[in-house]
C-alpha cells in the first residue's frame, strides 16, 4: 500500500505498461478483476486492491416512517494511509471481524481473459498509480468497475455508488429489493447508493480512458492531466 503513497508526479517512466496497452486491453483487465471482486464478494469475502477494500457489511434499510429491515451491502473503504496521506474524507465503515481478507488473484483474472499473469499485475499496479497520482494533484476522478459501480473522489470525498443489481445480488437477506423500493434509503448514502446499468455504461472506464488517451497524446516529459475525467461520457477505443 506504501508504494500509492506518491511524494513526487508521476511520469511516463512510471507507467511503461500502460503505455503499452490500448485502451480496450486495459478495459479488458479492470473487467476481469471486477468479475474476480464481485464473485468473492458472493462469497462473503472481502477483496483487497491496493488502494481500499471491497467488502460485504450487514445495515439496516429505513422503509416508510417507522420500519427498518436488514440488510447486507457492499462498500468500499479506502486504506487508512491513503486516507490519511491524500486527506481523503469518507463514511465510517466496520468490516465484520469474522470476514476472510482476500487478494486480487492476478494468475486466475489473467487465465479468464487470456492474458500474460504479469501484464495483468503490472497493469493493475500502474493504474492504481495513477489514480494516486490523481489523488495526489487534487484531480476529480471517476474509476468504474464493470458489474460493480463506479468508485468517485470529488473534492476529497471518497464515495462508491454500487449498481442496482450488485445490491441485489450480493444482499443475502432478501430485503435489498424492498430496501431500493422504500421511500427512504438513508443507508445508502454516503458510502454507496443505487445506480441503474445504463447509467454505468454511459460512465463506463472513464478514468481508464482518460488514463490511457493522456499516456497516449500527453509529452512524454509531462502528464500534467493525470486522473482528470471528462463530464461528457466518451466512447472507448480499440478493440474489444
Amino acid at each position: 500500500m506504501i508504494k500509492y503513497l506518491l511524494f513526487k508526479p508521476l511520469g511516463p517512466e512510471d507507467l511503461p505498461t500502460l503505455k503499452e496497452l490500448t485502451t480496450s486491453e486495459i478495459c479488458k483487465v479492470w473487467a476481469g478483476a471486477s468479475r474476480y471482486i464481485r464473485r468473492q464478494l458472493l462469497q462473503k469475502r472481502a477483496v483487497e486492491i491496493g488502494v481500499g477494500t471491497f467488502a460485504l457489511v450487514p445495515a439496516r434499510a429505513t422503509v416508510g416512517e417507522d420500519k427498518a429491515l436488514p440488510v447486507e451491502r457492499p462498500v468500499f473503504r479506502p486504506c487508512r494511509l491513503l486516507k490519511k496521506f491524500y486527506k481523503l474524507k469518507c463514511a465510517k465503515t466496520k468490516i465484520p471481524d469474522e470476514t476472510p481478507f482476500v487478494q486480487l488473484d492476478f494468475e486466475q483474472i489473467a487465465a479468464e481473459i487470456h492474458f500474460r499473469r504479469e501484464i495483468v499485475e503490472r497493469c493493475i499496479h500502474e493504474t492504481l498509480l495513477f489514480f494516486a497520482g490523481a489523488l495526489r494533484d487534487n484531480k476529480e476522478v471517476e474509476f468504474s468497475f464493470k458489474g460493480i459501480g463506479i468508485l468517485a473522489v470529488r473534492r476529497k470525498v471518497v464515495s462508491m455508488t454500487f449498481l442496482d443489481d450488485c445490491l441485489l445480488e450480493l444482499d443475502g437477506t432478501g430485503n435489498m429489493l424492498a430496501a431500493l423500493l422504500g421511500v427512504s434509503l438513508s443507508f445508502l448514502r454516503g458510502s454507496s447508493s443505487g445506480l441503474c446499468g445504463n447509467a454505468v455504461e454511459a460512465l463506463s472506464s472513464c478514468f481508464l480512458l482518460a488514463a490511457a488517451t493522456c499516456l497516449a497524446t500527453r509529452p512524454r516529459h509531462a502528464l500534467d492531466e493525470l486522473g482528470q475525467v471528462s463530464a461528457a461520457p466518451r466512447p472507448l477505443r480499440g478493440r474489444g
